[in-house]
């Protein structure tokens, strides 16, 4: 069994070298700021995330595909679709005001996460979230207004 001091604020660097020893520094201690290496970023996020559930087009070489937008931010997006993109395929995202340019990174059973060619600008970010918030009451207005027409005769042909 070995004896070892505690390490205190009152060694210098020439007695961190010895922990063995007893006696205190004899020089003055200079504090010397640490310097921490910084903290790798692993995670698939580089900016947070908006979670939704909009109806959305995702326009590609192949055609243009309905999809469930369930999250965005400034960086990209994750989509349903029923035939996911490729990863490196590029297309377009187009949700409420967005309608931007997207390449798909990500591909998991129906799933694509997209990234944008250019970072959208917060407020583009907050006018989805509003399209979001309001999207039940204008289904809804849509739906009345489309069956009063209906009832009408609004939208028959002659």
């Amino acid at each position: 069994m070995t004896d070892r001091m505690p390490l205190s604020h009152d060694m210098d660097a020439a007695s961190l070298g010895d922990l063995h020893s007893s006696e205190p520094a004899s020089e003055p201690v200079v504090d010397l700021p640490i310097v921490l290496d910084p903290i790798p970023n692993t995670g698939r996020r580089t900016a947070p995330r908006l979670r939704l559930s909009l109806r959305a087009r995702l326009v590609a070489v192949e055609g243009v595909q309905e999809c469930l937008l369930i999250n965005i931010s400034r960086s990209g997006a994750q989509v349903v679709l029923l035939e996911p993109l490729k990863i490196g395929e590029a297309a377009q995202l187009i949700c409420g005001d967005i309608d931007d340019f997207v390449l798909v990174t990500r591909q998991d059973f129906r799933l694509n996460g997209v990234q944008f060619e250019e970072e959208l600008p917060n407020d583009k970010i907050l006018q989805l979230r509003t399209h979001y918030e309001t999207f039940d009451r204008r289904e809804r207005r849509d739906l009345i207004n489309a069956a009063r027409k209906w009832v009408s005769g609004e939208d028959e042909e002659d």
